[in-house]
């Protein structure tokens, strides 16, 4: 074990990594106008869990608020990711 973890190095950063933003807002503002379009376009329980999802509410707090259970909650927004992507994906190539 030790013989395998002397051959990795830890080199820690000497300064921190700075990320600039974007400087084209307007795709950024477009690319959120699709989003929430794509969103509109959810069944009525999909969009309230995807939008308190985005709120940042942990999986706990959504089954809470809907009433489903944290696994059900878990499979739906994996399925929710999956269908908003895809139609972004579509809405991009048009």
């Amino acid at each position: 074990y030790l013989g395998k973890r002397k051959k990795t190095a830890y080199v820690p950063l000497s300064q921190p990594e700075i990320y600039a933003a974007d400087e084209n807002t307007n795709t950024s503002d477009e690319t959120m106008k699709l989003l929430y379009n794509a969103i509109d376009n959810l069944s009525q329980i999909n969009k309230g869990i995807i939008l308190l999802y985005l709120e940042e509410n942990s999986y706990e707090e959504i089954s809470q608020i809907t009433g489903l259970t944290k696994s059900n909650v878990s499979v739906r927004l994996v399925r929710i990711k999956r269908e908003l992507e895809k139609e972004l994906n579509r809405t991009k190539n048009d």
